[in-house]
Formats: C-alpha cells, sequence, structure tokens
C-alpha cells in the first residue's frame, strides 16, 4: 500500500513523524503535499474567489462541497429588465418547493432547478415580472 493522508499529518518537514504503519515491508510513505506550494496556494485562492464572485452574481453552487451544487445559466442582458432571479435555500423536508411553488404560482417561471443534500435544500427559480408592483408582491 502507498498512503500519502493521514489522520494527523506532520507540522512540518523537520518535525518527527511517528506511525504504525512505518517499517512494514508492504507500505511505502510518502508526504502529502498537494496544497502545500506557493503556486498550489495561489490557484486555491483564485478558484474560491472566483467561486465565491460566481455565486454572487448568478447563485450558482457549483463544485461546492457541504452544499447542494447547481448552476442556472446567467441572465442576459435583454431579460433582466422583466427578470428576478429567486434564491432559496431551505431544509431538505418534505412540501418546501409545494409551498414556494404556491407562492410563485401566478408568475411565468422561466426556469426553475433544485438542488439538495442530506439535511439542505437550494432552489433557483428565474420569474418574468410585468411591474414594479410585481416586485413588491414577491414575499
Amino acid at each position: 500500500a502507498a498512503i500519502a493522508v493521514y489522520p494527523k499529518e506532520p507540522r512540518s518537514n523537520g518535525a518527527g513523524f511517528v506511525t504504525p504503519l512505518q517499517g512494514l515491508k508492504n507500505v511505502i510513505l510518502t508526504p502529502h503535499i498537494g496544497g502545500s506550494t506557493e503556486e498550489a496556494q495561489r490557484a486555491i485562492g483564485y478558484e474560491v474567489a472566483t467561486a465565491l464572485i460566481r455565486y454572487l452574481n448568478t447563485g450558482t453552487s457549483l463544485n461546492a462541497v457541504n452544499f447542494p451544487s447547481i448552476d442556472l445559466r446567467p441572465v442576459k442582458s435583454n431579460e433582466k429588465k422583466n427578470l428576478v432571479r429567486i434564491l432559496n435555500i431551505h431544509r431538505n423536508v418534505p412540501g418546501v418547493l409545494r409551498e414556494i411553488n404556491n407562492l410563485i404560482s401566478h408568475y411565468n417561471v422561466l426556469r426553475q432547478l433544485s438542488e439538495t443534500n442530506a439535511t439542505i435544500g437550494y432552489l433557483m427559480v428565474d420569474i418574468e415580472v410585468t411591474s414594479e408592483e410585481h416586485l413588491l408582491d414577491i414575499k
């Protein structure tokens, strides 16, 4: 077996590292350095910042780790005037989507996408509004 990730990682390169696997003939131990380089840290920072900006701009949660991962295409510039994107995060329990759909049933739903994990549901809905009063009616 070859092992590179351990339950308790060494604190630094010079730190002593002891594991019961050391000295076994059929085991190769290697350091886990996947995110330790400056380049890797820079790439991770860029990836996180990009994901956050994408979420704030469009609601996309693509590649989320502990959150439902969904991606609804960005709103086109010619749609922005009459379109409202609703983002709803809720507990993953029966009946939530029924209640939300009842609330938006008098709007023209252009797109709707939902994803869940064991405990969380995430819903993205694009609705068409015809007036500013319609916007104020959304609760």
